[in-house]
């Protein structure tokens, strides 16, 4: 553990436990950061909390702290050799196995008998279970099942290491959301939650909820290249649909507020089975709510007012002397657009990210599709 304390100059010393301490009046922190425990931070200059740890510190003089499951105790392992982390060689390619899942020979892996020893690191019934059905090897897999497994033997080495058996639940619902059917009546639940994670772990979490204001830093519950690999696996099957000429069409009749009609969509990927619903419009239909929530597009009653104020404020401002317009079409266009974007973000009911700039081109896009006219800001743009 690291001590700091203060004489004629704050000194900081390293000690192995059990030790004697400086004076508990000299002391500035105690620190417990090993791989072995969890961290411990003990702040003496809290003078509001300080009291209360001072007396219990005399009373006990023992410091409580919580071994990680992954590492048994100094009695059994002394320098730590048997440590589950050593076992396992490191966790940063099975991390890399949750954010992008691929087929690799887990009987090469350093823990690929991970369900014979992880008896010796935790009694936990549910990690002995998952360990024996899910994270298994076998020539008689599939393919699917192959990647299924190799998945599963990650997450449940994750979870272990940073002792956190609640999570393996989330790891199997987002290894659900990279594969699930576009066509569920719960897809677009799904990656509304998918989505609010993402933007969660990625841009709230470090800010609010880390610890490292307080010099306590903890690590989130799931990493946030996992989810961001989740949604990174939708994403690709997404731009498959975005580039197709029926997608097109149907995204102007929404941009323009026109009725969807007379069209099919195509399969959304090879392993997507068509409905037989009976209804011609019903995959068209769904694969547009994929694409208007996952890029967060405003309500098509707002994009044609946009589009009809971009078209109005262009013809307005081009060749006006400034202040009140310019005779720099470019320099304009790029304005309109950055109010379009602002506009539609704040008038939009998603959660989390606004409306995406690369749906916004896409818009300005298909607006301009049956468009000629010099104010047409498609052609412009």
């Amino acid at each position: 553990m690291k001590i700091t304390f203060r004489e004629e100059k704050e000194t900081s010393v390293t000690l192995i436990s059990p030790t004697l301490i400086p004076d508990i009046d000299k002391l500035v922190s105690i620190r417990v950061d090993t791989p072995r425990y969890w961290p411990f931070y003990l702040d003496a200059l809290n003078t509001e909390e300080m009291p209360r740890h001072k007396d219990a510190l005399l009373k006990s003089q023992t410091l409580y702290v919580k071994r990680r499951t992954a590492f048994l105790s100094y009695t059994e392992d002394p320098k730590g050799s048997r440590s589950l982390f050593v076992r396992s060689g490191s966790s940063a390619g099975d991390a890399a196995t949750l954010d992008f899942p691929q087929l690799t020979d887990t009987k090469t892996h350093p823990a690929s008998d991970l369900s014979e020893f992880i008896t010796s690191f935790s009694n936990d019934i549910l990690f002995l279970a998952f360990a024996d059905h899910l994270a298994r090897t076998d020539d008689g897999f599939t393919e699917k099942e192959q990647l299924f497994h190799r998945y599963c033997h990650a997450a449940l080495l994750d979870s272990i290491l940073h002792d956190k058996p609640q999570t393996l639940q989330s790891h199997l619902t987002l290894y659900m959301y990279r594969t699930m059917d576009p066509r569920s009546q719960y897809f677009n639940l799904r990656l509304q939650d998918l989505r609010f994670a993402a933007d969660f772990y990625s841009k709230i979490y470090d800010r609010r909820f880390s610890g490292r204001v307080n010099n306590n830093p903890r690590p989130p519950l799931i990493r946030d290249t996992t989810v961001l690999g989740a949604l990174y696996a939708l994403d690709k099957r997404l731009e498959d649909i975005r580039q197709s000429e029926q997608f097109l069409q149907a995204l102007g009749q929404y941009a323009k507020g026109e009725a969807i009609i007379g069209l099919r969509a195509s399969d959304v990927s090879g392993d997507v089975s068509r409905d037989n619903q009976g209804d011609e419009d019903i995959g068209i239909v769904r694969q547009l709510g994929w694409y208007l929530l996952r890029n967060g597009v405003p309500v098509s009653t707002l994009l044609v007012v946009l589009r009809q104020l971009a078209q109005d404020a262009h013809r307005q401002c081009l060749g006006v002397p400034p202040p009140e317009g310019t005779n720099d079409a470019e320099v304009l266009d790029l304005g309109i657009k950055e109010v379009l974007h602002g506009t539609g973000t704040k008038m939009s009911t998603a959660f989390g990210s606004g409306w995406s700039a690369k749906s916004l081109d896409e818009i300005i896009q298909v607006w301009g599709m049956d468009v000629a006219t010099d104010t047409s800001i498609r052609d412009r743009i």
